[in-house]
């Protein structure tokens, strides 16, 4: 199985491993349901998911993983920082992604 794990890291790049886990966890299930999923580490921010869909390019988004101030819990965060659900469930997280990208059915 293909992880999403072969983007480029560069040298220096501010992540935790925990983080990353959280990403390839998800990358994991949106590859799976036939999406494009891939890391990336731009400079000085934090990891996020590339995720697309492959039928319609320019539906696409970035996820986060972050852990929540008050209890420490990790979330999925889309990057217009809406919570999608918490990191323990990356399959129900790939069914959201994949559903706020969908575009309505054309009624014509």
């Amino acid at each position: 199985m293909q992880t999403a794990w072969h983007a480029s890291h560069p040298a220096g790049a501010a992540f935790s491993e925990n983080e990353i886990a959280c990403l390839d966890a998800l990358a994991a299930e949106v590859i799976a349901r036939g999406w494009a999923a891939r890391i990336t580490t731009p400079p000085g921010r934090p990891a996020r998911l590339f995720v697309q869909d492959p039928g319609d390019p320019a539906m696409f988004v970035y996820i986060a993983a972050a852990a929540d101030g008050t209890n420490g819990e990790w979330w999925y965060w889309f990057d217009w920082a809406e919570r999608i659900t918490p990191a323990a469930i990356p399959a129900v997280a790939a069914e959201a992604i994949a559903s706020s990208l969908r575009r309505p059915a054309d009624p014509s």
